[in-house]
């Protein structure tokens, strides 16, 4: 392989396991403010296809979610988000609704579970 080809390639991955592990940083202060999680990565950067103007799509399962309007939900975290991370926020029965759809059930395939605390994907 071409060194130059090479080298952009280990960015790339460098870049991908940066996100993965912010993810993980960011998984930790929604725990402590939401109590357990599961975070799920998915898109692009799950995928390892993300390019310059690539968000960061993660799913956010919370119980903590449970009776907010679903617009609404964003606003118990937004503090916490990085740049580029947007976030869908389900209650724990939304999201196995959701897996049950055959889009999501490929989304799942690729994505990165984050944290599972409550088991969902395990």
């Amino acid at each position: 392989m071409h060194r130059g080809l090479r080298k952009l390639l280990e960015r790339r991955r460098d870049e991908r396991r940066a996100i993965i592990e912010e993810a993980v940083e960011l998984s930790n202060k929604l725990k402590e403010r939401l109590g357990e999680v599961t975070i799920v990565l998915y898109g692009s950067y799950a995928r390892g296809d993300f390019n310059l103007w690539s968000d960061v799509d993660l799913i956010v399962i919370s119980d903590a979610f449970v009776g907010v309007p679903f617009l609404e939900r964003v606003d118990l975290i937004v503090d916490l988000l990085p740049p580029r991370f947007e976030v869908r926020c389900l209650t724990p029965q939304e999201a196995l609704s959701q897996f049950e759809k055959t889009w999501w059930r490929k989304i799942l395939r690729e994505a990165v579970v984050v944290r599972d605390d409550l088991h969902l994907l395990s």
